[in-house]
């Protein structure tokens, strides 16, 4: 497991967002200040859920998930759209139905597309 990850780059931020595969979301913890760094990732049905009759293909272009690249764990089971707002992908985050809740400061909520910004993964 990673003991530390950090990402350089611009600051891409605004309201209405777009969220595609490969981009990382940073946003903090109101308690702890701790950053959250997420990846999203084509969506995922958790594991026997998936409807019988939806195209898995449709559900991953037009919805996300965001991986937690901390633990490696998806951060919510529900579909993240990809035309979505800040305030709605911090909903998602903050779910009050997990133990040891915390909630994200949507201020602190920073986009990085995937060609502006490099990753440094130290193991040591």
């Amino acid at each position: 497991m990673a003991k530390s990850i950090m990402v350089n780059s611009q600051e891409v931020n605004n309201n209405g967002i777009r969220l595609d595969n490969g981009d990382i979301i940073t946003v903090e913890y109101s308690d702890d200040h701790k950053v959250l760094v997420l990846m999203v990732t084509s969506f995922r049905y958790p594991i026997g859920v998936r409807p019988q009759n939806i195209d898995p293909k449709i559900y991953q272009g037009s919805y996300c998930s965001l991986l937690n690249l901390e633990t490696g764990f998806l951060m919510f089971d529900e579909r993240c759209s990809r035309h979505t707002t800040i305030e709605r992908v911090c909903n998602h985050l903050n779910n009050p139905n997990k133990s040891k809740h915390k909630y994200v400061v949507t201020g602190t909520f920073k986009q990085y597309k995937k060609d502006q910004f490099s990753i440094n993964i130290r193991t040591e």
